[in-house]
């Protein structure tokens, strides 16, 4: 029986090694993956020229519960698809 109880421990001591090298693993990836720089980046509506709100007037027949969707408004995007220097 002493036997049984040390292999308990050494299973349930690997365990632990096992889970806390992958939970360390997984936090080095999650930081590694915040430094990246990002492919687009926010501009005031001031330097851009396009103002634009999503003004949601709310009746009866237009809100939340018959239209799930209805506060994601519609987004813009600029870019230079043809590769021709302008946008």
């Amino acid at each position: 029986m002493q036997i049984a109880k040390k292999n308990s421990w050494f299973q349930t001591e690997f365990s632990v090694i096992i889970f806390r090298f992958f939970y360390g693993l997984l936090l080095c990836f999650l930081i590694a993956s915040c430094s990246k720089p990002t492919l687009f980046e926010a501009i005031p509506s001031s330097l851009s020229g396009i103002h634009f709100a999503n003004i949601i007037n709310e009746t009866d027949s237009i809100n939340v519960l018959d239209f799930e969707n209805v506060y994601n408004g519609g987004g813009i995007g600029v870019g230079d698809f043809n590769n021709d220097g302008l946008q």
